[in-house]
This record gives C-alpha cells, structure tokens and sequence, in this order.
C-alpha cells in the first residue's frame, strides 16, 4: 500500500496539509504525520491525521458529528423493508448464517447479508465450536437494533445491545437494549460483535478495552470496520464512500486494528476481507456528486446507476482475495 512519503502524489481529491505532531491511536507513532485535507460537500472540508507508519487515519474534529446522531440517522430508522423484503432477508439470512439453502444463496448474490456471514466460521471453522442459539449475544452500536431483530427471528434467545445515542434504555421480546457502552451490563458475553461502529468513537482504545472486560473467557470478539490503507482509500481518496465525514472518526488499517487490539489484551484469531459493490458504486456516486450518506447514499440502488454492479461486484472480490478490499471482520479472543 502507499506510503506516507507519496500519498498525496497517488490519492485523488484531497490536498497535503503539512505535519500532524499528533500521534496515531492505533500504532501510536508519533513521527512524519501528516494532514489528510479532504474537500467534503458544500464546500466543506475535513482533516484526518494520516499515520505514516499504519497507515491509519483519525478525523481533526470527531465531535462535529455528535448533532447528527439523531432519529433520523440511518442506524436509527426502520431499514427491514416490506414484507417481502423480511422474508427474503431470512432466507439470506439463513444461508450467510450456515451456507444452507439454495434460494437464500440465490438472494446473497444480489443482496449480501456480511453481518450474518461473519458469524458462519463460529462453528463451521471451529471459532466458537459451542456457538448456538442460545449463546449470550452482544451488539455494540446497535441502533435500532434491526439486526438484533432478524437474530430473535431466527430464534436466537439471549440478544442485548448498546449503543451510546439510543434515547433510553428499554427491554423488547427477548432483547436488552442500552444507553451507552458494554459496561452497562453485569455480565459476560459469548459474542461481542461491533458492526460498523467501532469506527464512529473517537476513544477507540477505551472501547476496546470495555468489550474485552465484557467478554467471556472462550469468548469471541466479532469487529467490522471500514479499512484505511486499502484499495477503496488509494483508488479513491477523498471520494472513497467510507471515509464518510464527519461521521468516521477513525479509520484503522489492518496493522493498525492488529496492534491496537493486542495492546488491550485481545489475540487476533482470523481476518475476513468482506467489500461489497458498494465500495466502488458508493465511490463512483460521490465522484458524480452524489454525496448524502444519510438520504441519497443510504438507497443503495442508486449508486448502481451511476456504475455497473456487476464490474463493482468482480472488483470487490477480488480485492477480498488479495486482501486489499475496504472493510474485513477481525476475529478476536482474549490473550492468553
């Protein structure tokens, strides 16, 4: 991947904004940092700190998005669909989950399911061989809770989640949901997973930590994110659809993910690289000018117009091969 000494000659659309002096909060390196100016919408621009020994990439201002983690942010809305949209959604389900059923195959092709498909290798790789429905889940940045809830379909029983804007606590058919972070509950946890939001704290290191402590001993800690240093960020810059301003306060690389979880005490037991079209149609979408996260970007079907699934698609794969795609699951246990 590029290194800080060329980034800004071979990263599109931002400008070099000289030495940080800030040190990076996953490698903590300190030295030759540098400025990421990336030019937002309406006229907007944000700064992240490039690490230039990880790679990693810290928003100036993560505060700015506080305001916007409202009712109205996506995490926080309905996204199940219709009808017929839930009952396709368990079938994928069901096959991301299992590798069961031809028709939920048929579905993940046009509609994939990673956050189901990132608890597959539990059982089927020997991860957590005990792993059931009855073990005690727990969801950090949870919002709505949406996938809790297509868990309690499938009957999973012991679901809890946390999430630091939720506007109460409350307790729905079998899940516990919370205001704030794991230590809000008394108890341990078999999975702890954090799908796309580990990104949006600030305070990363003290989450991780948090989740640890949280965590049971044969536990498993479950971590998607987006990925700095990868392909999405070097053929993109500051078009790249997950860079997502102001909302991303930390974007990690792999090496820097590595290090900062071994540095709480956490062992890295698997990586999966899993982009989806949406890593070039996204991209493509704010290249055309298409730059709404929350209102034109959350449609993932227009994106689509502006660039060919199915090319999008054969490029994501084979970023996952090579393991340079925009986003993996991290598999940890605690440290022995």
């Amino acid at each position: 991947m590029t290194d800080a000494t060329n980034l800004f000659t071979s990263v599109p659309s931002i400008l070099a904004g000289g030495l940080t002096g800030i040190r990076c909060a996953a490698c903590h390196n300190d030295e030759d940092n540098e400025w990421v100016i990336v030019k937002g919408p309406e006229a907007t621009r944000f700064r992240f700190s490039c690490c230039a020994s990880c790679g990693t990439l810290m928003l100036e201002n993560p505060e700015q998005a506080l305001s916007s983690y409202t009712d109205t942010y996506y995490s926080f809305t309905d996204t199940r669909g219709s009808r017929i949209e839930r009952v396709a959604t368990r079938f994928r389900n069901r096959f991301e989950r299992t590798g069961a059923g031809t028709l939920g195959r048929l579905i993940s092709k046009i509609w994939p399911g990673p956050r189901h498909r990132s608890i597959r290798p539990l059982v089927a790789e020997q991860i957590l061989p005990s792993f059931d429905k009855t073990a005690d889940i727990l969801d950090v940045g949870c919002g709505a809770g949406d996938w809790l809830k297509e868990l309690r379909n499938e009957g999973f029983s012991s679901l809890a989640g946390c999430d630091p804007f939720l506007e109460r606590d409350f307790d729905e058919k079998g899940i516990t949901l919370r205001q704030g972070g794991p230590e809000r509950f008394d108890k341990t946890f078999d999975v702890i997973t954090a799908h796309h939001s580990f990104e949006h704290e600030a305070k990363g290191e003290a989450l991780l930590a948090s989740m640890r402590d949280q965590l049971s001993d044969e536990g498993v800690l479950i971590i998607r994110i987006p990925l700095a240093a990868s392909y999405g960020w070097e053929k993109y810059g500051g078009h790249w659809v997950q860079l997502d301003p102001p909302y991303h306060a930390c974007l990690y690389s792999v090496a820097g993910m590595t290090t900062l979880a071994s540095r709480v005490g956490l062992e890295l037991i698997k990586t999966v690289h899993d982009s989806t079209h949406f890593m070039v149609t996204g991209s493509e979408a704010h290249v055309a000018g298409l730059r709404s996260h929350t209102q034109q970007l959350a449609n993932k079907r227009l994106p689509q117009k502006v660039f060919s699934r199915r090319r999008a698609n054969m490029i994501a794969n084979l970023c996952n091969m090579l393991g340079t795609a925009d986003q993996a699951a991290f598999y940890f246990r605690k440290s022995p």
